[in-house]
């Protein structure tokens, strides 16, 4: 059950909600997005840890990466009862992607195995979940499911058969190109982040995933 629970979102500019549309902003100026709507339906206290321009892993310049010693992922509520972690697309961008077995933060990989075991840790009741990013290349969204596995945690699939999309699938499911470009027009604000009908679409499908876990 979800209700009263504590929900805490990582990752970038998506997660934060990023060029929300005016749907998407409450009176007080919160930013409604995928996070926030399963907390406000499930009365759950709810904390946005996304940060725009964020990444997994360690980058020289890069003030926000979540992998970096003593950092963000150190710096969590201390009570956590669902986690979810969403990167990809700045790490696709500016970094680089490692292999499984990498122990530094300086790759995709390596970030996510130096915060996983701390965080299984600290929070060892919680419904940990990795997100599977859409419109980074096969290699993230593969090290995604990969990690899930690794680390024995939840894995929702925003790529696969069956999980909506805002901007492509896998290049096996032949998503017909018009109804690409009708719900990229639909759901996204700006080609990249969602826009509020798109943080709701993830939302609904997220917010069934967690409560399976």
């Amino acid at each position: 059950m979800l209700e009263g629970k504590i929900l805490v979102t990582v990752g970038d500019s998506i997660t934060y909600g990023a060029d929300m549309d005016p749907a998407g902003i409450a009176p007080d100026g919160t930013l409604m997005t995928y996070g926030w709507q399963i907390a406000e339906r499930n009365n759950m206290k709810f904390y946005n840890c996304g940060i725009s321009g964020s990444t997994m892993q360690h980058i020289e310049g890069k003030p926000d990466c979540f992998s970096t010693e003593g950092g963000r992922y150190t710096q969590l509520p201390d009570e956590i009862d669902y986690l979810t972690i969403f990167f990809g697309w700045n790490d696709c961008a500016f970094g680089k992607l490692g292999t499984i077995d990498d122990k530094e933060n300086t790759s995709y990989y390596g970030g996510f195995n130096v915060v996983m075991p701390y965080l299984i840790e600290k929070y060892p009741d919680a419904r940990i979940c990795l997100i599977v990013p859409f419109g980074c290349d096969e290699g993230h969204r593969d090290a995604v499911r990969l990690l899930a596995n690794k680390w024995g945690v939840a894995c929702f699939d925003m790529c696969g058969p069956g999980t909506p999309f805002f901007y492509t699938k896998e290049p096996s499911v032949n998503v017909d190109p018009w109804v690409v470009s009708f719900r990229r027009n639909m759901y996204q604000a700006n080609g990249c982040h969602p826009g509020y009908k798109g943080h709701a679409l993830m939302g609904r499908a997220l917010e069934h995933f967690l409560r399976g876990i």
